[in-house]
């Protein structure tokens, strides 16, 4: 499910509201992006930070244009633990 999430349904282009939402929710409950989480394996994932930085950005830029309204964006945005700063 990983490979097949990192590799199939995040794209480098984006992808729709609600297909970013279910990657980023699979791999925030898993702990790809903190080892706090991570339950399955004691693997290191190095790019996880880098991955997540860019869906963030990607989310950031594309949430006002979401087709349910940003609200799957939003809830991507606390699954990646992103603060906004004021």
């Amino acid at each position: 499910m990983l490979e097949w999430c990192l590799n199939k349904s995040l794209q480098a282009d984006g992808s729709v509201e609600e297909g970013e939402y279910y990657a980023v929710s699979f791999l925030a409950r898993i702990g790809y992006f903190g080892k706090s989480k991570r339950f399955w394996t004691k693997k290191d994932f190095p790019q996880a930070s880098v991955i997540r930085e860019r869906l963030i950005a990607y989310i950031k830029s594309h949430q006002n244009t979401g087709g349910s309204g940003g609200d799957y964006y939003k809830s991507a945005l606390e699954d990646l633990d992103y603060k906004e700063s004021k």
